[in-house]
């Protein structure tokens, strides 16, 4: 019986965490245009320690590559933001990498230590595992997926994405 506590414990504490926003085709070029959000919704502080971002273009289906791995020193506060971007971004953020997302359709992965957190798809994927159940049909340039409200978590894609015509990377998506 305790361990079957331990494992409904650890399932919980890692649901908290949740890709929560994402752009992933900026107005002109992308590089540097191009971010992704994460958002703790749990009640306590969490490490980021070997949480991992991946990217799948949809074109070739369910080829995870690798965009980000949480290192020892990153943490999220309890209802916190983490935001990632990509290189070249010119404002404040937490992490830096080549993100390179691509337009559509297109899948991006969270994962801690190779376990499943989240997924979001878009665009009119063609190929099983690149989304939760039903992908959303993508944002269009200039504006970014976001959840509503922040942390919002069916398992559908499409029900749990919205289009944010004006990107709040790093803040809350929708005023409650």
């Amino acid at each position: 019986n305790k361990f079957i506590i331990f494992l409904l414990i650890a399932d919980f504490c890692s649901a908290s965490l949740l890709l929560n926003e994402v752009m992933y085709d900026p107005v002109g070029a992308d590089a540097g245009g191009e971010f992704v959000e994460l958002y703790n919704s749990g009640t306590e502080p969490l490490s980021l320690s070997g949480v991992q971002i991946a990217f799948a273009n949809g074109a070739n289906g369910p080829d995870w590559q690798e965009r980000w791995v949480g290192g020892a020193a990153d943490s999220i506060g309890a209802g916190g933001f983490f935001l990632i971007v990509d290189n070249g971004w010119t404002g404040n953020a937490d992490a830096f990498v080549n993100l390179d997302l691509q337009n559509g359709p297109d899948g991006i992965m969270l994962t801690r230590d190779g376990q499943y957190l989240d997924l979001l798809g878009y665009g009119p994927l063609q190929h099983e595992g690149l989304c939760e159940f039903i992908p959303h049909p993508g944002s269009g340039s200039g504006k970014s997926l976001g959840r509503k409200p922040d942390g919002n978590d069916s398992d559908v894609n499409l029900h749990d994405w919205f289009i944010l015509d004006e990107p709040n990377p790093g803040v809350e998506n929708f005023s409650q």
